[in-house]
Formats: structure tokens, sequence, C-alpha cells
């Protein structure tokens, strides 16, 4: 299983971060998983362009290439 940890929190090291890493640990203990987790503070992340793009694409990928293009690879 693949598994994504955003931290919403910009403040590094603090509750959410000791909550995130409780959840990392649990899940690493009870199922084989590939665990990447990311500092949504510190993405470029960009919002739909509206272009249509990722319909026409032939693997409906999106052409904006922000933070958040090799979260599925």
């Amino acid at each position: 299983m693949k598994t994504i940890v955003l931290h919403g929190s910009p403040r590094k090291n603090k509750n959410s971060d000791t909550l995130a890493k409780y959840f990392i640990q649990g899940l690493s203990e009870s199922v084989s998983s590939e665990t990447k987790h990311f500092y949504t503070n510190e993405m470029n992340i960009r919002p739909c362009q509206g272009c249509l793009s990722c319909a026409n694409a032939d693997d409906k990928s999106c052409i904006i290439r922000d933070s958040t293009f090799n979260f599925l690879k």
C-alpha cells in the first residue's frame, strides 16, 4: 500500500507532527506500506486553471508542474 501524509501545520515538530509521526508508526506496524510525507507550507501548489488539458491527455495528468506533480509516481 502507498500512503501520502500531508503535514498541514507550518510549525514543525509540534502537536500536528507528533500526531502524524504516531499515525505513520502505527501504519507501518499494521500493514506493509510505502509512506511519503510532505509539508504543505514548503510546497509550491497551484490551483486548477480549468484548462481541461487533463481531460484530453492520454494519462489524464495535469500539465501544471508544481510540487504535486510527483505525488502519484
